[in-house]
């Protein structure tokens, strides 16, 4: 976190999100450079700020830089930018999955187990039952849910092809 904010006001939510998209939306940036402008921040992308820097003048604002940028390599980079959110993703993943290896009650009687689905295991349920075109199973419990998902590889482009 910036340590311009206060340590009550430090969290993670949608509020920093608007804040933050709405100041790149002034830019001209929108919904569909997301990727474009997360490969720009997050890949070694310097030599395209020196190319784009080449016909320009020194005195270009950065923001009509980054728009220029994108315009004009709009497709490498929304590569690049899917390339690097679904290697984070896939990094959170493996990071939950093995705190939960190590540490989860994995027991068949686990009280989680006996709790109703999660919204998230619903959604997952419904996006693998759509790639795999089949009915959505009946699940009343977490347990269920959970032994259904893990049978199915809920989570294939998140596990890689190492798994």
């Amino acid at each position: 976190m910036s340590s311009r904010i206060s340590s009550h006001e430090q969290h993670h939510d949608d509020a920093d999100k608007y804040a933050l998209g709405g100041v790149l939306t002034l830019i001209g940036l929108r919904r569909g450079d997301a990727p474009a402008l997360d490969a720009l921040l997050s890949k070694d992308t310097k030599y395209l700020f020196v190319e784009a820097m080449q016909p320009l003048r020194a005195t270009m604002p950065i923001g009509e830089l980054i728009r220029k940028i994108i315009d004009t390599r709009a497709e490498e980079l929304h590569v690049l930018g899917k390339a690097a959110e679904l290697e984070r993703r896939r990094a959170a993943y493996r990071a939950a999955r093995a705190s939960w290896d190590a540490n989860g009650d994995k027991g068949a009687n686990a009280s989680w187990r006996k709790r109703p689905v999660t919204r998230n295991q619903r959604f997952l349920i419904a996006n693998v039952c759509q790639t795999a075109r089949i009915e959505p199973p009946e699940l009343s419990t977490r347990g269920q849910a959970a032994d259904w998902l893990e049978l199915r590889t809920a989570h294939p482009q998140l596990r890689g092809d190492d798994e």
